[in-house]
C-alpha cells in the first residue's frame, strides 16, 4: 500500500514517459506522425484479423499496444548521468545503454 501523499513508481513512469513523448513530438514532428501511422495500421490489422484484438485484450496488451517504450536523454557529464540513474530507479527503470556522441563532434 502506498503511503500517503506519494505516487506510485508506475503513475511517475507513464507521467514521464509521456512528458517525454511529448516533448519529442513537439521537437520533431515526423515523430508524431509515426507514432499515428503506427496507432493506424494497429487499427486496420485488428480491423481485419479480429483474432488479434481478441488475444490481445485476453493477455491485456491491448491498453498497452500504443505506449513507447524507448527513449533517449543526452548527459554531459558523470554527474547527470548518476542522477538519471537514481531517477530511473524511483520509477523503476535502468538505463539499458550508453554512446558517446563526442567523437561525433556533438556537445
Amino acid at each position: 500500500m502506498n503511503a500517503v501523499g506519494f505516487v506510485s513508481s508506475d503513475t511517475l513512469r507513464a507521467n514521464f514517459s509521456r512528458a517525454m513523448s511529448d516533448m519529442y513530438k513537439a521537437e520533431v514532428p515526423l515523430y508524431g506522425t509515426l507514432m499515428e501511422l503506427v496507432a493506424d495500421t494497429n487499427q486496420q490489422v485488428m480491423a481485419q484479423s479480429p483474432e488479434i484484438a481478441s488475444s490481445l485484450a485476453q493477455t491485456g496488451e491491448l491498453q498497452r499496444l500504443d505506449m513507447e517504450r524507448h527513449g533517449a536523454i543526452r548527459v554531459g557529464t558523470a554527474e547527470e548521468l548518476a542522477t538519471l540513474r537514481r531517477l530511473f530507479a524511483v520509477m523503476g527503470m535502468e538505463p539499458v545503454g550508453y554512446y558517446d556522441l563526442s567523437s561525433a563532434g556533438v556537445p
